[in-house]
């Protein structure tokens, strides 16, 4: 019975099995199995289907040229140090990267544009990981990557942020926007940075214990409850 079915070339999609396959899937069987050999396509031209654009897409971004690869080395370096750094730091080092002109900052835009997959200006762990897909990094060390940089903990990076994790591999960071970051953070001019200035960097949204501990990472004079110059000045020095 099924040998007549198959010499004849008759089939259907009838049938539980088949209740999982999408329709461009059938519709790729249905080019392969013709009863005359003429008609059948090529593995060449098989390929061709529009059922591998997806997998096109995907390929392509995994055999990344030269220049992207080389791209991404000059972001992935900073990143790397990036998430080992005081959040005191990362929160200079978005008020650094605010501040940055668009010229100084060209080819880190051109780096997140690849990041950004869906142009929607944020980047999502998804598209951080396939951006990164060249580099056969493991999930769980992407997501502490992502985490990292992740400062305001949204579950999304968005321009400043990654710009923060980036700029210092630009040469950059100079004393002078060490000092204008300094003096942002230090929003009542009191020569230094409180509690109560943190707390209104985020807006009252991050909980005081953390707060607490971000001003116990750097404070290590006589002032203990808040950081002076010289004292943010050495997150520099690291």
């Amino acid at each position: 019975y099924y040998l007549k079915k198959i010499k004849k070339c008759d089939y259907s999609f009838r049938g539980i099995r088949w209740t999982t396959v999408s329709k461009s899937a059938k519709d790729f069987v249905s080019t392969l199995i013709q009863y005359d050999p003429q008609q059948r396509p090529t593995a060449q031209e098989a390929m061709t289907h529009f059922i591998f654009e997806k997998k096109r897409d995907r390929f392509s971004t995994q055999n990344k040229s030269f220049e992207y690869i080389k791209l991404m080395d000059h972001v992935l370096e900073p990143m790397k140090r990036f998430i080992s750094y005081d959040m005191l730091k990362k929160l200079a080092l978005l008020v650094i990267a605010h501040k940055l002109t668009s010229q100084e900052i060209a080819d880190l835009r051109k780096a997140f544009d690849a990041f950004d997959l869906q142009h929607d200006g944020i980047i999502s762990f998804g598209e951080f990981r396939e951006a990164l897909s060249c580099y056969g990094y493991p999930k769980e060390v992407l997501k502490r990557l992502f985490n990292g940089i992740n400062i305001d903990n949204t579950g999304l990076v968005n321009y400043t942020e990654f710009l923060a994790a980036t700029i210092e591999g630009e040469d950059l960071i100079t004393e002078g926007r060490i000092a204008e970051a300094f003096d942002h953070l230090d929003c009542n001019n009191s020569g230094y940075i409180s509690f109560e200035n943190i707390n209104e960097q985020f807006e009252g949204k991050l909980p005081s214990d953390k707060i607490e501990k971000i001003i116990a990472e750097v404070a290590v004079g006589d002032n203990e409850n808040k950081i002076c110059y010289a004292e943010f000045l050495l997150l520099w020095n690291e």
